[in-house]
């Protein structure tokens, strides 16, 4: 008769895989433990892992898991912390000039994205072509259509390429805040 070793916890669990990104970076360098995080962010674990290794995600996964993370950590964290805004990329010193148009009626908004483009004399065109964009995403986000059924449906991806486009057209340290109205992303 043999007798059974007890395996000690840590060596039964599954042994999680280490990213380089900047969200497995955070979870590494704050100590939280993967499965937590999911589960208090309400994802699953293929999702999770998934965002961890890089891939893009919605502002509203953004959002659950700052709010997961707040609460395991008691820290008030950043959105920049979990996820690449574009906020990192400082403003050029001089903003290229940029060719005169045929002044048109302009259709206003009251989103922040149309608030910053009037401010500068900035098109659809202009913030298409820097953030390398379609013309009806950048149209739906000016005009404020960013959420379905609740939630935010554009992506981190999507939100960092207009917030450097801004950046690059204006010379102004524009904040994903700004564009989106989104007040957890603030610092």
């Amino acid at each position: 008769m043999t007798d059974k070793v007890p395996i000690p916890v840590a060596a039964s669990r599954k042994a999680f895989k280490a990213y380089p990104t900047r969200i497995d970076r955070f979870r590494v360098t704050e100590g939280i433990d993967v499965t937590r995080w999911y589960t208090d962010a309400g994802l699953t674990r293929s999702f999770f892992n998934r965002v961890r290794a890089g891939h893009d995600f919605s502002v509203d996964t953004l959002l659950r898991l700052l709010t997961a993370a707040r609460e395991i950590t008691g820290k008030r964290i950043r959105a920049t912390d979990i996820a690449d805004l574009g906020e990192d990329m400082p403003p050029p010193d001089k903003v290229p000039p940029r060719p005169r148009r045929l002044q048109r009626q302009r259709t206003a908004y009251e989103t922040g994205l149309d608030s910053i483009m009037a401010a500068h004399d900035l098109s659809n065109i202009d913030v298409m072509q820097e953030a390398r964009l379609s013309k009806p995403t950048v149209l739906k986000m000016r005009q404020g259509r960013i959420r379905k059924n609740g939630k935010v449906v554009i992506t981190t991806g999507t939100l960092a390429a207009v917030v450097r486009a801004l950046r690059t057209l204006t010379g102004e340290s524009i904040r994903a805040a700004d564009v989106t109205g989104i007040e957890e992303l603030r610092d």
